[in-house]
């Protein structure tokens, strides 16, 4: 289920001159950053660090030196151990060099007194809230590389919104169509799982009471079709494309991988953050251990997961069935169309 494409929420639609976008969102234009979608899921996770202490804003230093750094308002207060975030990641990912973007907590590097934080080096180039630095960090049991490689997994695989690119038939004989050509013109496309199906209607209903139906209905079939990164349809028949019909593909687009912790989504954050454990889960689980954090994280948050994108997505959430795969001439060919 990790290559399953999935988007959120409501519709909301962007005309061009060929295609509909229909790019879903829980709610109003989400507003989501790396930062945020970092911040939620380690909060989300409980176990395996801390991103804030209420939920809503993140963590952030008050002073800091060459190997500390202080926060006064949501570290614990006196009376906490000086190992409670011993060995663990000490992540600032606004810092204005890479090179300080992550240290570990020394065994016993945690002061109460002065609700500090005491890494095992090296030196920081530039300290804490120096420079254009606003003193955001995260304390983490695991690689902060790792989350950010999840991240990253689950914008591109586990959520992504439907696309509807519309063409009109050249011919009534012409059974393949190019993907990339005229007259579906569709460039992006980067592999054959994008493909959810395909649905057409009779040019002579009226605009806004088109009724697109799928085109694989048991008397139609259509398959598509890759060879050496060309994408095709073949209409295998009996009945073949229309020069009276309209048609559209309907293909499902990725976010944005989001490289920096500023540059916004409209993928809702909540969402992202839940799918981001799901990945973090599939790559860190131990399953021969019940007791395992990441085990038990990927078991509360895989149905979550899972669930939502039935409810936000309807029949868009699951992959229109293409029976197997095979290769013939050099070509990947799907079977028989039907839904999943």
């Amino acid at each position: 289920w990790l290559t399953e494409w999935v988007g959120t929420g409501d519709v909301n639609q962007t005309r061009g001159s060929s295609f509909i976008v229909i790019d879903i969102s829980l709610g109003a234009l989400a507003v989501t950053t790396r930062a945020g979608i970092f911040r939620r899921a380690v909060h989300l996770a409980q176990t395996r660090g801390r991103s804030t202490a209420d939920g809503v804003n993140g963590l952030t230093a008050t002073t800091g030196g060459a190997t500390t750094l202080a926060d006064t308002t949501s570290l614990p207060p006196t009376g906490a151990s000086t190992s409670l975030y011993a060995n663990q990641w000490l992540y600032r990912p606004a810092a204005n060099n890479a090179a300080d973007y992550k240290r570990f907590v020394t065994a016993t590097g945690y002061t109460a007194s002065t609700r500090q934080l005491t890494h095992g080096g090296p030196n920081y180039t530039e300290n804490p809230l120096a420079g254009t630095d606003d003193g955001t960090y995260l304390l983490l049991e695991d690689d902060p590389d790792t989350w950010n490689a999840a991240i990253n997994e689950a914008l591109r695989e586990l959520l992504a919104f439907p696309r509807f690119d519309k063409w009109s038939p050249t011919s009534n004989t012409e059974r393949v169509y190019q993907i990339n050509s005229a007259p579906i013109s569709i460039y992006d496309l980067d592999r054959l799982s994008q493909i959810w199906g395909v649905q057409w209607h009779d040019e002579n209903e009226a605009s806004g009471e088109e009724r697109w139906k799928d085109w694989a209905d048991g008397d139609r079939a259509v398959l598509p079709l890759e060879d050496q990164g060309t994408f095709y349809l073949d209409f295998r028949g009996p009945k073949l494309p229309s020069t009276a019909d309209q048609f559209r593909l309907i293909t499902t687009q990725p976010y944005a991988t989001l490289t920096d912790e500023t540059t916004t989504s409209n993928v809702e954050e909540y969402w992202a953050a839940v799918a981001t454990l799901v990945v973090m889960a599939d790559w860190l689980n131990d399953h021969d251990n019940p007791a395992d954090e990441w085990t038990e994280i990927g078991a509360k948050w895989g149905p979550v997961y899972e669930d939502r994108r039935r409810a936000v997505l309807g029949r868009y959430a699951f992959h229109q069935v293409w029976r197997g795969q095979t290769r013939r001439g050099g070509a990947t060919v799907a079977g028989r169309a039907g839904r999943g």
